[in-house]
């Protein structure tokens, strides 16, 4: 996505392509997103915690493309906007559970977006 044309809205979800995973984050908007990531950004399979973090989009993206992806409007209704940024916001440095299948960033954005933690990238679900 061209930085100039990016374009959204508190609450959204935005998806970051990391070649072999997406990673996932909030936008709260002010150029911010909170994410929730094992340490160092690792993905093992497990890490006994992970941390939600509140950063700046372009330290998170880099160089790697993304994208908003709301990819379960169509399925569950999403929470309220202020509803959303304020319940992300709240979470910050909280260290949290983390596993690669049953308990992972795109879970967490999902859980704050829609209040059912999800994940598409995984064969087992929540």
């Amino acid at each position: 996505m061209d930085p100039k044309k990016f374009d959204a809205e508190p609450g959204d979800l935005i998806e970051i392509d990391r070649w072999m995973y997406q990673h996932w984050a909030i936008y709260i908007g002010g150029e911010e997103v909170v994410n929730f990531a094992p340490p160092n950004g690792d993905i093992a399979l497990e890490h006994p915690k992970g941390q939600v973090k509140r950063e700046k989009i372009w330290e998170v993206v880099g160089n790697d493309k993304f994208k908003i992806n709301n990819l379960l409007d169509d399925k569950y209704q999403p929470r309220e906007r202020d509803i959303i940024v304020k319940d992300a916001v709240r979470m910050v440095g909280l260290e949290l559970p983390y596993h690669l299948t049953f308990c992972n960033c795109e879970h967490f954005v999902t859980y704050i977006r829609y209040g059912i933690p999800e994940s598409t990238q995984c064969f087992l679900r929540v």
